[in-house]
Order: C-alpha cells, then sequence, then structure tokens
C-alpha cells in the first residue's frame, strides 16, 4: 500500500511570525497610526503613517517583525539583555541604501511583548564590513507598548539629518481668536504674555494676510491686513509632546473674555528647524498640517473631535456614491439609530466665490417674462425655434389678463433644484438665455416684457440662494473640515434617525406634537434647541417611515458626550412614537439595511 496522503502542517515559526506582526501592527493601530501590512514582502512587514490628533503628519517608516520562540531560531535572547537577530546581507544593503527608516522589531513568543531598535545607522556599519552571507543586528529591550514617544523621537531625527538639520527643534505659528465672534486677539493683549513657558518660546508675531491661506481671511482683525499671534519653537522632536506642551499652555493663558466667549488657537503646519541656525532653507519641512484648539471652562481639546467624534461602538460612514443621501452617517447597531453631526464656521472667501458663480449660473438659465394670456402659445412658438420654451409660475397679480413665468431651455428645472452649468466664458457673464435670445434676434419680436423682482427671488428660493446677501457662517460635515479652521461650537447640530419599513397602507398626516411634548419634558430649562421632521417614503415599492430629531448642543459639551447623554432617551421616544401612533413595522429593513441598500452608503464593518 502506497502511503495515505497527509494534510499540510504549518510549522510553529509560521505561527508566532504571523503574531509578532499581527501584535505589533495592533499596537501601532491603538496608537491612532497606520500599520499596513506590506504584500510584497521584501525585507519590512509593516508600512507605518504616523499620526497625531488624529491628523496625519509627514512621519513615516517601516517595520520588520522578527520573532523569538526558541533557542535555535533566527533571533537569539542575550543574556547581556537585548536580542540578535541575523539577517541577509543583501537585505541589510539595500536597508543601508534605504531614504526611509527601519525599524527591527522583536516579538518574544514568552513574554507576549515586542521590542524595537531603529537599525538604519547599525546596518550602514556593518554591512561595510561583512565577510559572510548574514549579519546580526542588535535589538535593545524597547518595549513597543510603553515608548511610543521615543519611536516618534527616533523617526523625527532620522528625517532631521536626511534634511541636514544638526540641532532639530520643532516650530510653529499660532493665532488666538475670540469665539464665536472671529475676532483675532487685539494687539494690546499681548503684553501681558510670558516669552517663555515649560520649554517653549513665544515671541509676538503679525502675520499678513496676503502670505497666509486664504481661508484665514474669515478671521476678523481690527488692522484688516494682519493677524497677531506667537512665533513658537521649542527643543523637541515629538510632535505630541510638543502639541500637549502647548496645550499646557493655553490652559494656562488668560485673556479677557465676555460672558458666552471662548478662545480658539490656530496652529499652523509644524516645522522642522535647526536651532544653530539663523537663516532657513528654503526646504518647507512642515511634518504637520494646521490643526485648531479651543478652551472652554477650563479644558483644551482638539477642536475637529469636540465637533465631530461620535462614541466608540458606532460604526462610521467611509464612502457613498453620488445619489447618496447623505455623507456624514454614523450608525449605533444595538439600538439602530444613525447621527450625523454638523458645526458651523464662517465662510471664506473660496465659499463666497463659490455662491457668487452659483448664483450667476442660476441666473444666466432663466429671465424673468410677463405677457398677455393670449400670447403664450405665439410665444413659445417663437422660442422653440432656439431650444427655450416658457414656463408658467403663479403669482398673485392684479393683472387679470397677464400670466408670468421664466423663459428657459427644457434641462432648467427649478423645482427640483436642476440647472445646467454653462461652461462657455463668452456667454457666463451675460447669462446663457439672455445670450440666446440677443444673438438670435428673437428679442426684438418677442411678445410681453421682462418680468419684476418677484419672479426672480421665486426662482431663486427653490435653490436655497439669496439674490443679494451672502451667509455669515455656514453649516459643514466633517469631510468638508477645513484642517486649522476653529469651530463654532455654539453653532453645531446633532441629528438622531431612525428609519422603519412600514405597512404601505399607512398614509395618514403625521403628527409631531407627541414627540414634541416628549422632548419639551426631556430638554426644560438646558437651553437645548430642537426640530423634529417626521415623513413616509417610498423605496421601491416599500414604504419607509424617517423620523429625525435635531438637537443643538451647548458649547460647554462636547458632541460625543452630548450623544451619550441624549441617545437612550431619544431611542425611547421612537419606540414611544410608533407605539403611540399604532405603526405597524415590518421586519425587513431596519435603518442601517435602509441607509446601505436604497441610501447608497458603505459603512466601516
Amino acid at each position: 500500500m502506497g502511503k495515505e496522503p497527509r494534510m499540510p502542517l504549518r510549522p510553529k515559526n509560521h505561527i508566532v511570525g504571523d503574531v509578532g506582526q499581527s501584535t505589533a501592527a495592533l499596537i501601532f493601530k491603538k496608537w491612532g497610526w497606520t500599520a499596513d501590512i506590506v504584500q510584497s514582502d521584501y525585507g519590512e512587514d509593516i508600512s507605518i503613517d504616523i499620526f497625531v490628533n488624529n491628523s496625519r503628519t509627514a512621519l513615516n517608516f517601516r517595520c520588520q517583525v522578527k520573532s523569538f520562540y526558541s533557542k535555535d531560531g533566527q533571533v537569539r535572547k542575550l543574556k547581556s539583555g537585548g536580542y540578535s537577530v541575523s539577517l541577509d546581507v543583501g537585505l541589510c544593503l539595500f536597508w543601508s541604501e534605504c531614504y526611509y527608516p527601519i525599524i527591527l522589531a522583536v516579538y518574544d513568543n514568552l513574554a507576549d511583548k515586542v521590542y524595537w531598535t531603529h537599525i538604519n545607522n547599525q546596518v550602514r556599519a556593518k554591512v561595510l564590513n561583512a565577510k559572510s552571507a548574514t549579519i546580526s543586528l542588535f535589538v535593545d529591550e524597547n518595549d513597543l507598548q510603553l515608548t511610543k514617544n521615543l519611536l516618534e523621537k527616533s523617526i523625527s531625527q532620522y528625517y532631521s539629518k536626511i534634511l541636514m538639520i544638526n540641532s532639530p527643534s520643532l516650530s510653529c505659528h499660532v493665532v488666538p481668536v475670540i469665539m464665536p465672534f472671529y475676532y483675532s486677539i487685539p494687539l494690546c493683549d499681548f503684553s501681558f504674555i510670558n516669552s517663555e513657558f515649560d520649554g517653549i518660546y513665544f515671541d509676538f508675531k503679525s502675520m499678513d494676510y496676503e502670505k497666509l491661506p486664504s481661508w484665514l481671511t474669515a478671521i476678523k482683525s481690527l488692522n484688516g491686513q494682519y493677524l497677531n499671534g506667537w512665533y513658537v519653537t521649542c527643543d523637541l522632536e515629538s510632535i505630541e509632546e510638543f502639541y500637549n506642551k502647548l496645550k499646557d499652555f493655553f490652559l494656562n493663558i488668560e485673556f479677557p473674555l465676555s460672558d458666552n466667549e471662548w478662545i480658539s488657537f490656530i496652529v499652523s503646519p509644524v516645522k522642522l528647524y535647526d536651532s544653530n541656525k539663523k537663516v532657513d532653507s528654503n526646504w518647507r519641512k512642515e511634518l504637520t498640517d494646521w490643526i485648531s484648539f479651543s478652551k472652554i471652562n477650563g479644558s483644551c481639546f482638539y477642536d475637529f473631535d469636540y465637533s465631530f467624534k461620535v462614541p466608540e461602538g458606532f460604526i462610521n460612514q467611509i464612502a457613498a456614491k453620488a445619489a447618496s443621501w447623505g455623507k456624514n452617517y454614523s450608525i449605533e447597531p444595538e439600538f439602530d439609530i444613525a447621527v450625523q453631526v454638523y458645526s458651523s464656521i464662517p465662510t471664506t472667501p473660496v465659499f463666497r466665490e463659490y455662491l457668487k458663480q452659483q448664483r450667476n449660473q442660476i441666473s444666466g438659465n432663466f429671465i424673468s417674462w410677463k405677457c398677455l394670456k393670449t400670447d403664450v402659445e405665439k410665444l413659445n412658438d417663437i422660442l422653440n425655434d432656439i431650444a427655450l420654451g416658457f414656463k408658467e409660475i403663479e403669482l398673485k397679480s392684479y393683472e387679470e389678463d397677464s400670466i408670468f413665468g421664466i423663459i428657459c431651455d427644457s434641462m432648467f428645472l427649478p423645482e427640483i433644484g436642476i440647472y445646467p452649468n454653462n461652461n462657455e466664458w463668452k456667454t457666463f457673464e451675460k447669462g446663457k438665455v439672455e445670450s440666446m435670445l440677443q444673438d438670435s434676434g428673437v428679442i426684438n419680436v418677442l411678445p410681453g416684457e421682462k418680468g419684476n423682482y418677484i419672479i426672480d427671488d421665486f426662482i431663486y428660493g427653490f435653490f436655497g440662494v439669496d439674490d443679494k446677501n451672502l451667509p455669515e457662517k455656514v453649516m459643514i460635515e466633517p469631510f468638508n473640515y477645513i484642517s486649522g479652521m476653529p469651530l463654532d461650537h455654539s453653532g453645531r447640530s446633532v441629528s438622531f434617525q431612525k428609519l422603519f419599513e412600514i405597512d404601505g397602507e399607512f398614509i395618514e398626516v403625521y403628527n409631531n406634537d407627541f414627540i414634541l411634548s416628549k422632548l419639551s419634558v426631556l430638554l426644560e430649562d438646558t437651553g437645548v434647541q430642537y426640530q423634529v421632521d417626521v415623513i413616509v417614503f417610498d423605496c421601491d415599492g416599500r414604504s419607509i417611515l424617517s423620523i429625525n430629531i435635531s438637537l443643538n448642543p451647548p458649547c460647554y459639551i462636547s458632541t460625543g458626550f452630548f450623544l451619550m447623554n441624549y441617545i437612550n432617551s431619544i431611542c425611547l421616544i421612537f419606540d414611544e412614537y410608533l407605539s403611540f401612533s399604532n405603526i405597524k413595522v415590518n421586519k425587513g429593513y431596519n435603518t442601517m439595511k435602509i441607509l446601505k441598500f436604497f441610501g447608497e452608503i458603505y459603512l466601516d464593518n
């Protein structure tokens, strides 16, 4: 008889190797860094980007993980402490020529710990004198779990050498702002600020608007040309430590404030610089993006997290199709409830220009018109020859013989908020419809005359566009946040939404008084404003009930904390409303399924 076939066996070194790689990657991820497994493994296992305050920095490195599980493996534990790792000399030669930093990590299976060493310098020293096919590298007993700042500092030092910085330090600019009015701090208030705090140094600095990002012009200045702030330096190489020292300084600083005001601090990108050089090079050396902190009620926090971060346990939306219902849903699966969070910022130059151009696009797609009712057929006959038409608008008027409307093409559908973009500059300023009428010459033979501003305002109302005034502030979602822009925490909104599939026979008029009465009791004397919306709509033949409760958190409570305070009560109100209204719910589709399949959003699960 032949040998019986054997199933493949998995050796212990493979098992421990996978555990070591996964353990190291998990530690990086718990810090908020990315840890991507390198699929094409030619020497490194993990590619890591360093993040601070959820924001990506310019610091990146790669990590090779080896595992220690016995005396016979590739890794030896030394009596003097640390580990010796035997590696191919060709791989070490490649590492010696790398531009990015390499971390060699050892997973000790017996201790269930990961230790690490930065090895770029070590391989460069040893590979030159290599006389065999392998060389041994030494790994210190740096417990990865406990040495986050040390590792970040090591990576920062490596990049400092590449950038030819002999005495690396960190620097940035800080602009304090009085909120929620977005006022720059007056010059006189800076005279009380000390120039040094716990090893960080502050020099008063007036920054020219013309040399700053355009969104900073949303900050109002008494001067109009300059923003007042500081140039900050510190002999640190850890960005996280640097931010922590800045936050401590912000907590200790005092500016004169009125009731319901607070201070936000705009922090420019943190740069590496050489403290021994009076003149820096033109190389930007920026390690971070812009960021902003706020100080409210004796606490200092990162603006983005305070406004937009939801508690643990929520499943966040990661993508959406163009036709999706929304782009910032987070879902709590236990309660099966969706939330959307918004915050307020001032209109920036780009947004103001966008609104202006949007208005021009809309206004160019129509002209208001009035004519006698008996001339409508003649009017349309003339317009049809140049691919235009007349749409009647029902307006109250004392002119009983006249009819009011707009001249436009068939693609202009204000009633559903659709307008075609004009992509030609030669007709953009004048307006596409006006140009077509003028160029064809029919403007001179059309029966009737141009209408008045009432028709224009009526059309603009469909698009939510004011013909004259621009809003001072706008509501934004997390995905369109401008990094560094202080958020108006008094202008936030949290939307709780629950979706149900119900019997199609339920077509009653929805009475919101029940929910409003419950909310008035729940939110009594808190100052929290609320809004309720209950609708039923059709999705592929299914009747979907949507209940939406929007609350406005006070500025002194973070969005995450506010959510945890009210989510149980809001869910109870949803359930009580179903019972009160005797609504029969089908169990086929719940909130998450409806948003995924009909709302066409993608969740991180």
